[in-house]
């Protein structure tokens, strides 16, 4: 199914329609979490091992300002999860398309490149994303994001708020700057 097909069907960014034949898939039991689902993602492009402090060779240790030079980060790190023996991908919109939807993004259409301004695609809305999965188990769920979305916002359907974010602080394109507020510009072409 095409992503007109899915938006026509009722099936845009369904977490339903990612399941499986047998159903199986985030909320299968049908029983709701009793408590709040507490979620922080922290997803930071071109950044290398060494670049922070609680892992860092260099840029960590009491020695420094504030016990290291990422203290925030470090205390996060501390009392979360860490994920720290992963394949990253190889640019933006991959990288976001795999944590947002938890399929390989050479399955998306998404593996090789950003999705620039002037670009009339986006993350295929046969796939749902995170927040509409959470939202599918416990419906009060609330998803907020910041940053850079980067996964296409040529039509009203691809943008976060219509993939599961009840709010989007950020930019929607590939790059942005931080001094100008204006990103890559380009009127988008038809297909």
């Amino acid at each position: 199914e095409d992503d007109a097909g899915a938006a026509a069907n009722g099936t845009n960014g369904s977490a339903a329609a990612n399941r499986t034949a047998d159903g199986a898939g985030c909320g299968a039991s049908g029983a709701p979490p009793r408590s709040p689902i507490h979620i922080v993602y922290v997803l930071a492009d071109d950044v290398g091992w060494n670049d922070f402090g609680y892992q860092s060779t260099d840029l960590g240790g009491d020695s420094l300002p504030y016990g290291g030079a990422t203290p925030t980060l470090d205390r996060l790190a501390r009392a979360g999860v860490r994920l720290s023996n992963f394949y990253a991908m190889p640019d933006c919109t991959p990288s976001r398309a795999a944590l947002l939807t938890g399929v390989h993004p050479i399955h998306t259409g998404l593996y090789h490149m950003s999705i620039a301004t002037t670009m009339p695609f986006g993350l295929p809305l046969r796939f749902a994303t995170l927040p509409q999965y959470l939202k599918e188990v416990q419906p009060e769920t609330k998803s907020h994001g910041v940053g850079k979305w980067d996964l296409g916002h040529f039509e009203a359907h691809y943008v976060p708020t219509a993939r599961g974010f009840d709010s989007w602080y950020g930019y929607y394109s590939s790059y942005t700057s931080y001094f100008s507020h204006v990103g890559d510009l380009g009127e988008c072409q038809g297909p």
